[in-house]
């Protein structure tokens, strides 16, 4: 339902204005929280602003946002990150598709949609990600740190140096340190969760669909019923007849 919603929030978005047209347009900003930049028109983005292909993502401290995409890849983007949207093709009618995003400040959620696994690339600064049907967690730290957390699916990771490692298992955790081998296991430090905390609670339904107004309150009388208008009254119909026979003679 919520994907349903998404979707032709998308389509919708797609055709409007005639602004920006000259770049690719890949999708759309699904849902804006405070500060988020985007270096195509060097713009603050709004819910509704459509993506562009080779954009740069900026958000600010206390800032997160949902990117959603044609083929209905969902990137969660957390506060103070930098994601590039460096390729995106979805041509499904050619067979043709492929995604390449970058991470390089940050932490992001992303969740694969109708592409082929193999079509799937996340960068980072220490290596790339390939996924087979995954929701993923990634966080790169200023400092070059990259965490992985595995949410569902599997991914590969595959370092600059050619060396790979899997993450098959919901809730598999690797950390890459420089200059120190990677380590595999099920622990995130607690900075890591702090890091993911302010990810996982980016988007709620609250925030993508407006809320329905309040419809008036009607009171209820004392015996439960409804209270009388006096421009529309409410006529409650009398006894009906009496039926049967009548006292007899002489009474």
């Amino acid at each position: 339902m919520r994907r349903s919603i998404l979707i032709a929030a998308l389509a919708c978005f797609a055709f409007s204005g005639a602004a920006l047209a000259q770049q690719t347009d890949i999708g759309v900003a699904s849902s804006v929280v405070n500060r988020v930049q985007g270096s195509v028109g060097a713009r603050s983005l709004k819910t509704g602003d459509r993506v562009f292909q080779n954009e740069n993502i900026e958000t600010g401290v206390d800032s997160r946002s949902q990117l959603l995409f044609r083929d209905e890849t969902v990137l969660n983007v957390g506060p103070d990150s930098r994601v590039t949207l460096d390729r995106f093709v979805y041509d499904p009618a050619r067979g043709a598709s492929g995604a390449a995003v970058s991470v390089t400040r940050g932490a992001l959620r992303f969740i694969s949609g109708n592409m082929p696994s193999r079509a799937y690339e996340i960068r980072t600064p220490a290596g790339s990600i390939g996924v087979r049907g995954t929701i993923a967690d990634v966080i790169v730290y200023e400092n070059g740190e990259v965490v992985l957390q595995l949410v569902e699916g599997a991914l590969t990771f595959t370092g600059l140096n050619g060396q790979s490692v899997s993450l098959t298992t919901p809730g598999d955790v690797y950390i890459l340190v420089p200059g120190q081998p990677g380590s595999l296991g099920k622990t995130l430090r607690p900075k890591d969760r702090r890091r993911l905390a302010g990810l996982n609670t980016a988007i709620t339904l609250d925030e993508l669909l407006p809320r329905p107004p309040e419809l008036p309150r009607v009171p209820a009388t004392r015996d439960g019923g409804i209270p009388n208008n006096p421009a529309n009254p409410v006529t409650t119909p009398g006894p009906g007849p009496t039926t049967g026979p009548g006292p007899g003679p002489g009474a």
